[in-house]
């Protein structure tokens, strides 16, 4: 082995997934982390810059590579010394404004510049000295390396040594153990309990609506040129009742925010659940002084909670606090791994991750060092998740959104955010409220949904029938064409003709209000014929498509009662048996004859439809159970064509296509609307 070499060893899961999304994505900055520190005038440069290096000697993950070139698998080579990249520059006389604008464009060149995992270091320091004497340091790492429990332990140990060199004497450490252990546990750990447990936990999972397509639609690469961040905080007296509801109820307060979250993104998306990453630490309790070691541990893993209205907020969240309890077990599984588990191949579990950091990187450093005054601390990374959301503990809760802005816009990420923090303010208020009462509205969209949406006054013809507004065009333009298919045409006042026959012959055999009539028919005029036939006679209609398996339309005709059933000889013993009596619209009847340019014969008035009387029973496509009847009256559906003629806009000149099959709700507007505005409806076949 090269003798520059100290160890060789194998990569953590987490390890191979940061690896491989930069070799993906080598100029994006994805997992590259910039911590920035703000120092007092007092810094001693000299025992600072030796605190550092005294910090890389001491852990190996600092002084490694990653190589996978020519590997069976990657491998991670520590080395024994590596030169630590430190550079000084001085801003003084920049003043505030310059030198924000000199780190932002300092911050951006160090992203750009990325790391070759193949040359450690894997990280870089910048030391700045300011106006009055005061520094500020710009630490660059790559997340490879380590996380951010590890990087609190690295900051501690630098302030302890330098405290130790500024004084004159060496730093009393103990002797760290190597992140090589913790691989050593990985390869020993058993993963037979986790895989059962995470295949339980996954069980019926369907593909997430993902938040990204909401509001988004860029590329999905990460980019660091195209990341935002918008950071709030909960204010003292919400965060402290928070904190309260907590201790009182036994929660800690990940598991509340995992409520919270889980609570918005069911809400956006309209679901009866959420799905989402959930970062943990990932550090082993059986792996001994595992607390106090350095390197990558954390792990990403799917939270899918059950939102269900009705459920009570604290039985809800405790539950959710016993299901995490038991994933702490099995947290070590490879994200792949669970992926695999689940059944989702080929959809992703999530798009967006939630951190509640449990040691914040400022965790008591100023306490520690008075006299260095360390006034601020930052820190910036971009995930490969087009939405990161960070939860910082403090005395003022902060909120972080780390958003692609390709993929998710700037106002959902504030209505994300915005509704988190609503969510958690109302949890701590009304702890003993139910999910579906818990107030995510914003006050603008209260507006809007409350006042403007609900503004529906409106002049519409609420008592008219379907088929009388055709009736009225008929009577206007009796030449103009209706309908064009199949190779046949009708004019208004011929389908108004062949309508009004029909529909005295179903009069003839009891057909009236709330009386309901099958109609399976090719895409030709005499569809549309059989449709305004039927609502002629006072009856509603009942799609029956041809295409679909003659168990389904039994079903529907046994279900539906129809008395009736309208057609064509082609077509007749494709269908079931069933009671309904049969009339084919290909078949001569004397009240058709000399059908010619005129309007359709008034109604009988005994039978005539009113607009409370059902206009069409459509049944849905059963795949919840069984298919279920929806009866729509002629009020609803007058309603929305006048509407729809009005906005978007359908005029007598207009041609519309008709490409729905009639057992789908949308072809009651590709059907009747440009009949009820004098337009013309072009019949599209199913080949075509």
């Amino acid at each position: 082995m090269n003798p520059d070499v100290e160890r060789i060893y194998e990569l953590s899961p987490m390890q191979q997934a940061m690896l491989v999304a930069s070799l993906v994505a080598p100029s994006s900055g994805v997992y590259l982390v910039q911590v920035t520190l703000s120092l007092s005038s007092r810094l001693d440069v000299a025992a600072f810059e030796r605190a550092w290096r005294l910090v890389v000697a001491r852990h190996g993950i600092l002084r490694t590579g990653f190589y996978w070139e020519e590997q069976e698998k990657p491998v991670q080579v520590v080395y024994r010394e590596v030169d630590l990249p430190l550079r000084r520059e001085s801003w003084r006389g920049l003043g505030a404004a310059g030198q924000e604008e000199r780190l932002q464009a300092l911050l951006d060149a160090d992203r750009e510049q990325g790391f070759d995992l193949g040359e450690p270091p894997l990280l870089r320091l910048t030391l700045i000295e300011l106006d009055g004497g005061g520094w500020q340091l710009v630490w660059s790492m790559h997340h490879i390396l380590a996380d951010g429990w590890s990087r609190s332990l690295l900051l501690r140990e630098l302030f302890e040594s330098y405290a130790a060199f500024a004084a004159g004497h060496e730093p009393s450490l103990a002797p760290p153990r190597p992140y090589e252990d913790y691989i050593a546990w990985l390869q020993r750990w058993d993963s037979a309990a986790a895989e059962a447990f995470w295949r339980r936990s996954l069980k019926g999972l369907s593909p997430p609506i993902l938040l990204a397509g909401l509001d988004g639609h860029g590329p999905v690469s990460a980019s660091f040129r195209a990341a935002r961040r918008r950071s709030g905080r909960l204010a003292a007296e919400a965060t402290a009742a928070l904190r309260e509801l907590a201790r009182r109820h036994r929660l800690t307060l990940a598991t509340v925010l995992y409520g919270a979250w889980a609570l918005v993104v069911a809400r956006e998306t309209g679901g009866e659940e959420a799905v989402f990453g959930g970062t943990v630490t990932g550090r082993p309790l059986e792996l001994a002084g595992v607390e106090s070691m350095v390197g990558l541990f954390i792990n990403t893993l799917p939270v899918r909670v059950a939102v269900d209205p009705a459920h009570g907020l604290l039985a809800w969240l405790t539950a959710l606090q016993e299901w995490q309890s038991e994933a702490r077990h099995h947290e070590n599984a490879p994200l792949a791994a669970i992926h695999a588990w689940s059944g989702l191949a080929g959809a992703p579990l999530f798009d967006h991750i939630l951190v509640v950091e449990n040691d914040p990187l400022d965790g008591g450093l100023a306490e520690r060092l008075p006299e260095l005054a360390i006034s601020v601390v930052s820190s910036n990374e971009l995930t490969g998740y087009p939405l990161h959301i960070v939860a910082v503990p403090g005395s003022e809760l902060q909120l972080d959104l780390i958003y692609d802005a390709r993929r998710v816009g700037d106002a959902a990420a504030t209505r994300l955010a915005e509704r988190l923090a609503g969510a958690l303010r109302a949890f701590a208020t009304a702890p003993q409220a139910r999910l579906g009462e818990v107030p995510l509205l914003l006050p603008g969209e209260r507006q809007q949904v409350v006042v403007e949406v609900n503004d529906t006054a409106a002049g519409l013809p609420a008592e008219s029938c379907v088929h009388e507004l055709v009736w009225a065009q008929a009577a206007r333009t009796p030449q103009a064409v209706a309908v064009r298919g199949a190779g046949r045409a009708l004019r208004y006042g011929e389908l108004a003709a062949q309508a009004g026959g029909l529909a005295r012959r179903l009069v003839r055999l009891g057909v009236g209000p709330e009386v309901l009539v099958g109609v399976c028919a090719e895409r030709t005029p005499a569809l549309l014929v059989a449709l305004l036939g039927v609502l002629e006679a006072g009856g509603a209609y009942v799609p029956l498509d041809p295409t679909h398996p003659r168990e389904r339309l039994g079903w529907i005709l046994a279900d539906s009662r129809a008395r009736v059933v309208l057609t064509e000889r082609s077509l007749s013993d494709a269908l079931p048996p069933h009671e309904a009596r049969v009339v084919l619209l290909d078949e001569e009847d004397e009240d058709s004859e000399g059908a010619g340019a005129g309007v359709a014969a008034a109604p009988v008035p005994a039978t005539a439809a009113r607009a409370e009387n059902l206009a069409y029973v459509i049944y849905t496509s059963g795949s919840t159970g069984r298919p279920k009847g929806v009866g729509v009256r002629h009020r609803g559906v007058v309603n929305y064509l006048t509407a729809m003629a009005a906005r978007p806009g359908l005029g007598a000149g207009d041609v519309m296509l008709a490409v729905t099959t009639l057992s789908f709700d949308i072809a009651v507007t590709e059907l009747l609307l440009p009949l009820s505005v004098g337009a013309r409806v072009e019949l599209v076949d199913r080949e075509t």
